[in-house]
């Protein structure tokens, strides 16, 4: 499998996507099991977690040369929502993985990881706000921020 900008992105949609799980946990229970999505918690906390620190591990070794990757990690820790974040982290990642290849070689299998996991979870994540009554279904063709609640009534 060679290694895109598709298969960078899917890692670090996983890692924002644990990252910002595991903020909304702490504020609270039930709206973390909303952002979840797809992925089971569990899987979700394993993989994301493992993403996380195999990336800041590969990152951290890098020193000097990782630099702006691992601002860009951080940037993406301290608030997983921000999609510049992480696409600012996705070039970086680019950019370094082109003349390493060990680099290139974790981003491959995380990626793989990621995959069999359930796909790039970052790609369905929603979060804003709006009433949706009655059933509901469609087709996110571009890019989309929203949070639903299903079933609910007006109350006016």
């Amino acid at each position: 499998m060679s290694l895109t900008m598709t298969a960078i992105t899917s890692v670090v949609a996983m890692a924002a996507k644990y990252l910002l799980a595991s903020t909304a946990v702490q504020q609270a229970t039930e709206e973390a099991a909303n952002r979840i999505g797809e992925l089971s918690g569990e899987a979700l906390t394993t993989l994301g977690a493992s993403v996380v620190s195999r990336l800041r591990s590969a990152l951290n070794v890098r020193s000097d040369a990782a630099n702006k990757a691992n601002r860009a990690l951080d940037d993406v820790a301290s608030d997983p929502a921000d999609e510049d974040y992480q696409h600012k982290l996705v070039r970086e990642l680019d950019k370094l993985a082109q003349n390493d290849t060990s680099l290139r070689d974790l981003l491959t299998e995380l990626s793989a990881e990621v995959e069999r996991a359930g796909g790039a979870a970052g790609q369905t994540g929603f979060l804003v706000s709006g009433d949706i009554y009655g059933p509901t279904a469609g087709t996110n063709a571009g890019s989309m921020n929203a949070e639903y609640t299903f079933n609910a009534r007006n109350k006016s």
